[in-house]
């Protein structure tokens, strides 16, 4: 009986290994991915992107000031 729950037991520690490891480098693809990507690169440098971002960051300001 203890022999079978080691082995359960290592087989579940391996299982867990491998899907960790395997988040963790679709998470790194994914971040990879995003970084990379024309679509979202145009997304960010778009002007109403970037007007929208100053005056968020106005605002902010303005309401730490007061």
């Amino acid at each position: 009986m203890r022999n079978g729950l080691y082995q359960l037991w290592c087989v579940a520690s391996a299982a867990r290994g491998v899907a960790k490891s395997s988040f963790v480098r679709a998470n790194s693809a994914m971040c990879e991915y995003v970084r990379t990507s024309n679509v979202l690169s145009r997304w960010t440098r778009d002007r109403q992107w970037e007007a929208a971002k100053a005056l968020s960051q106005r605002v902010k300001k303005e309401y730490a000031a007061n």
